[in-house]
């Protein structure tokens, strides 16, 4: 392995792997195994098109081999770098009256020779009474580790393509004097989605905003959870993170693209959205 390169995870189908060994045991003529390896890269790792070779070499074992020359194999894998993905702010946090919400846009581009899997923006330099409203959830990032919230784009990003993502922030005062920062981790493959509901609270309200956004609404109950659900043909349902908290009778939520839905409304012939009622006060 290339330095500050290492397998991290095996899988196989059958056998056992262990210090560089796949011990696959009998194999039946005509059928085969497989072996899945994960590879984590440090972040000095040079990126790079294949730049981490892996080569194999084939044993037979209580049998005897008829054919010496298929007894070897490579293969190669890439490494994409957070080094080689640039963060920009496009927009600093405004307060939307309507919402009573900081929006602020960010631009994610990637710099690598080969696509992204996924991506997690985490955001960092937050005053105490300041909270991302629409983040995907926690982790920890960073030596030593700290807990941020982060905001998840769940689709590959293309070499050299970008995508914007609208981060959304809740603060009491509505003072709108924070600047908050943001570091990336991609992820080597996407994460699950939720799963959606059979069926879900048509909504009452489906406005189209002036910058393209649809503001939607239902009648709801104060205090209760809802999940907000989107579709391209009311066939395939598709559930946005976070859930959501009605804070009165009346529950609005707006669709301004990634990372709540996998592209701005605009950009859609059409899309139609359902509340999802997950959890009663």
């Amino acid at each position: 392995m290339l330095p500050g390169v290492a397998i991290t995870a095996t899988s196989t189908s059958a056998g056992t792997f262990s210090g560089g060994v796949w011990t696959v045991g009998d194999l039946e003529s005509g059928s085969s195994s497989s072996l899945m390896l994960t590879i984590r890269a440090d972040a000095g790792a040079a990126s790079g098109t294949e730049n981490v070779p892996v080569a194999f070499a084939v044993t037979a074992v209580n049998e005897p081999d008829p054919d010496g020359t298929n007894n070897s194999a490579s293969a190669a894998a890439s490494i994409i770098s957070a080094a080689d993905t640039e963060v920009g702010v496009i927009a600093s946090p405004a307060i939307n009256l309507q919402s009573g919400l900081f929006f602020s846009k960010v631009t994610i581009t990637n710099g690598n020779a080969d696509p992204i899997p996924a991506i997690r923006l985490f955001v960092d330099g937050l005053p105490d009474d300041v909270i991302v409203y629409n983040a995907s959830g926690t982790a920890s990032l960073g030596s030593p580790p700290e807990i941020l919230s982060y905001l998840l784009y769940n689709q590959s990003l293309g070499p050299s393509d970008s995508v914007t993502l609208a981060v959304e922030f809740y603060r009491p005062s509505l003072d709108p004097n924070f600047n908050p920062t943001y570091k990336i981790d991609l992820l080597p493959v996407p994460e699950t989605p939720p799963v959606a509901a059979d069926s879900g609270i048509d909504v009452t309200r489906n406005e189209k905003l002036g910058n393209g956004d649809h503001l939607i609404e239902i009648a709801s109950i104060p205090g209760a959870t809802y999940a907000v659900e989107y579709s391209p043909d009311m066939t395939t349902w598709m559930r946005v993170l976070p859930s959501i908290t009605a804070p009165a009778n009346r529950l609005q939520w707006i669709d301004s693209g990634p990372p709540k839905t996998e592209s701005h409304p605009s950009a859609t012939a059409s899309r139609f959205y359902r509340f999802v009622l997950i959890a009663a006060p």
